[in-house]
């Protein structure tokens, strides 16, 4: 047998889930309401997602909360109240970008297991080494590497780490994408992108889509990856629907299957099916002309008709195709622009004049006096599968117990601990017992106690340890052992609870603490704001193969009095005494407090705040004393390691200029 990666997919709603394990996935990554990257995904309830983590464990399958996008001060409570919800139902590990929250949840929540999100752009062994450090037990690598550059980060660093196998591609480097953030106020880093590089650039016969990429699809590639031993591959979709996860999740599951029995990846005849071209990505470094589609926005679907949105949020549909309840649905307007997209559920058909037509209630309030052409990108009516998760969860055991049972002078004595909060409860209840009745066996009264005792009926013990000592030849009516048991379990659970709750309480308590401490300390007269045009910065991105080099160039840099560290892994290797200052850079993303004492504690003299984040929104973090701004520098709009034609971009009125680097391209606003 021939050892295999986990195959990770995507759960953006509990339909996705059940498709996805149908199919055969190990494990499920999905989003509660909030702090995550795909707000637009239909997600899941606290309610779902403890429902789904139970039958995940009854089920061998695992699930990873993702709270990947940046977090705010002012979020500091409700962020808490999530890990809090997070610990208690027992996710498998939380995806988090955040460094401040990395820092929290090592604080404050040390059994938690912390995945870092392929939004803190982990691209080579720097980074790899500081964030297992800082105690991350796996990283998501992002989707710009090669295969070789995978086998060498892990064999630098050796750790869990995770790559994307299918689904679509960023246009811009994992977590360094801000036009979405400065065009339209939604930032990609807190789960709202627009998805800018979908857009037509340039006007007339120059109209194209210069930044849309095709999909990743690594099957051809498989056998070499799996040589470098992944820990686990996964599956990009949570804005998907069910349809799609079931079969993708099926296509990689019948390879990975046959490479365990076979050692080789086969040729499997069906092929998967998507909305836009294939690529292998850059697992074998891909150029600009191969990865990306610019001739058009990729396949659209099915023509199902046209629409309009004259009311906030409800869509007028005159199909041209019969419509249904699960249809995945898409419509554009004029330009060529995606003006929303979801999967038909609240929808009414009624006459008009001359058709039907159906009334589609979105999800997200919009108006739009513009005719759309709507496009079925797939239909499925998949499963509702809330009641299975619901019967899953009702008999889902926690609570490790442990319950000593004795019958002395007449009192039947019970022990009984509750992890991790309850310890050596007595219990004791007067109790006479009757001579056996009849030819009972001599041990019969404790194994009846047995018995009874693991009913735990609606409390969420699991029963651990179980010692009963009896009297031999005796009885006891089970009604009487029953009502003991009932009222052991009772009062068990309401300490259990009281503590619990207590201990959130106590837990959030020294969060908030924490927080309020490192503002009183901070807040003071800020450093003066550098000059981008005068101050030394550090590459963003640096190739695992270039980094022993980058090592020696960074001893020479003792001349400049200021540096930005581009990213976090290059902090350690820059320090070269007091004289020279190091600042943490605009992509190391400090939005927070918990961020910024963290990024001090590891060696920045203070941090250079996001662009794209306002002071209001940032809060008392925006007047720390080595919190600064960064001025002089054109907006960066997207950072990729793709070669971009070098020519003037066109968006409305708007135009964009491509600033080449050693080994990637920005592309910025420009006054042309």
């Amino acid at each position: 047998m021939h050892p295999i990666p986990e195959l990770l997919a995507p759960a953006g709603s509990p339909e996705a889930f059940w498709a996805g394990y149908e199919a055969g996935a190990d494990a499920f990554y999905l989003g509660a309401p909030d702090f995550n990257a795909r707000k637009r995904a239909k997600n899941f309830t606290l309610e779902e997602i403890e429902q789904t983590v139970a039958f995940a464990h009854q089920n061998s399958r695992k699930i990873y909360l993702t709270l990947n996008t940046l977090v705010f001060d002012s979020e500091i409570p409700a962020l808490t109240d999530l890990l809090l919800f997070a610990d208690q139902a027992g996710v498998d590990a939380i995806i988090m970008q955040d460094l401040g929250v990395l820092s929290l949840v090592r604080s404050h929540f040390p059994r938690m297991r912390v995945h870092a999100s392929t939004q803190l752009f982990c691209h080579n062994s720097l980074q790899a080494r500081f964030l297992k450090d800082a105690g991350v037990s796996r990283i998501v690598l992002p989707r710009e590497m090669t295969i070789e550059e995978i086998g060498l980060i892990a064999d630098a660093v050796p750790l869990e780490y995770e790559v994307f196998i299918h689904g679509a591609l960023c246009f811009s480097f994992s977590g360094c994408c801000l036009f979405s953030s400065y065009r339209f106020g939604a930032s990609g880093n807190r789960g709202e992108c627009k998805q800018v590089c979908r857009l037509p650039f340039g006007n007339g016969p120059e109209r194209s889509y210069p930044f849309s990429m095709k999909d990743l699809n690594g099957a051809p590639v498989l056998q070499e990856l799996l040589g470098k031993r992944p820990a686990a591959l996964k599956i990009e979709g949570r804005l998907k629907n069910a349809e799609y996860v079931s079969t993708t999740v099926s296509f990689y599951r019948q390879l990975l299957d046959t490479y365990e029995r076979t050692g080789r990846v086969p040729r499997l005849r069906e092929t998967l099916k998507g909305q836009r071209a294939f690529s292998t990505g850059y697992f074998v470094r891909g150029a600009y002309e191969s990865l990306t589609a610019p001739d058009s926005l990729g396949t659209l679907g099915e023509k199902a008709g046209s629409a309009f949105i004259p009311e906030n949020g409800l869509v007028t549909i005159i199909p041209k195709i019969p419509l249904s309840k699960g249809m995945r649905l898409r419509l554009m307007d004029t330009q060529g622009r995606v003006a929303c997209e979801g999967t038909l559920l609240h929808f009414s058909t009624f006459k008009g004049k001359r058709e039907d037509k159906v009334q589609w209630r979105l999800r997200e309030a919009q108006t739009s006096d513009q005719t759309h052409t709507v496009y079925l990108l797939g239909s499925m009516q998949p499963p509702d599968p809330r009641r299975t998760l619901r019967h899953a969860f009702a008999f889902h055991r926690t609570t490790p117990l442990y319950l000593k049972v004795r019958h002395e002078n007449d009192v039947l004595l019970v022990h009984a601990s509750a992890e991790p909060y309850v310890h050596d409860c007595l219990f004791s209840f007067p109790l006479t017992l009757e001579a056996a009745r009849g030819e009972q066996k001599e041990n019969a009264l404790s194994a009846a106690v047995s018995k009874i005792f693991c009913e735990v009926d609606r409390y969420p013990f699991s029963i651990k340890v179980l010692d009963v000592v009896m009297p031999a030849e005796r009885f006891c009516p089970p009604r009487l052992l029953k009502e003991i048991r009932r009222t052991v379990f009772q009062e068990l659970f309401d300490a259990w609870n009281k503590m619990h709750e207590a201990k959130k309480k106590e837990l959030k308590t020294a969060i908030l603490e924490a927080l309020n401490e490192i503002q009183k300390r901070e807040k003071s007269e800020r450093l003066p704001d550098i000059d981008g045009k005068k101050t030394f910065q550090t590459p963003l991105f640096i190739p695992e193969t270039k980094v022993e080099d980058w090592k020696k160039t960074a001893t020479s840099l003792i001349k400049h009095k200021v540096i930005v560290a581009s990213t976090y892994g290059q902090l350690s290797l820059l320090h070269h005494g007091p004289e020279v200052k190091i600042y943490s850079g605009q992509y190391v993303y400090c939005s927070n407090s918990f961020a910024y004492d963290f990024l001090t504690s590891k060696g920045a003299n203070a941090c250079v705040l996001p662009p794209d984040i306002d002071n209001n929104t940032l809060g008392l973090l925006a007047q720390y004393k080595s919190a600064v701004r960064m001025r002089e520098l054109a907006r960066e709009l997207f950072v990729t390691r793709l070669q971009i034609p070098k020519k003037s971009y066109a968006l409305g009125k708007d135009r964009f200029a491509v600033v080449s680097n050693r080994e990637y391209d920005v592309l910025v606003e420009s006054g042309l």
